[in-house]
């Protein structure tokens, strides 16, 4: 899948889907970051400054079973000035790989059901 400049998609991982942490790989340096919204609350991790962007970040938790959790997506920006091809994976459900355009962005999502997650 490629995503046009400025622009942005989801992929969903099928119900179910429980594991360890979710890992972000990519072909180009990329930030990812993760938003959370349980009950009315809203939260976000965020990735690190452009220049810290990495080929591999982790997130220790993603939760889209327990009660009140309501979205939990992984946000990715490639700063760069090469499209990147991104591949977003919990263990125990399908890998999903996008294609982020230089200065653009994307997100991954994974469905109702999905939980997982540990220190590395």
């Amino acid at each position: 899948m490629t995503v046009a400049a400025g622009a942005e998609t989801f992929v969903t991982f099928p119900a179910g889907s429980i594991g360890v942490p979710v890992k972000v790989s990519s072909s180009q340096p990329l930030l990812a970051s993760q938003r959370v919204q349980y009950y009315a609350s809203f939260n976000e991790v965020w990735a690190e400054s452009a220049a810290q962007a990495a080929t591999t970040s982790y997130f220790n938790w993603y939760d889209k079973a327990s009660p009140g959790m309501f979205n939990d997506n992984i946000h990715l920006l490639n700063p760069g000035s090469t499209s990147a091809t991104v591949t977003v994976s919990l263990p125990g459900a399908t890998s999903q790989t996008v294609t982020v355009a230089a200065g653009a962005e994307a997100y991954v999502t994974f469905p109702a059901g999905s939980i997982g997650g540990r220190s590395r």
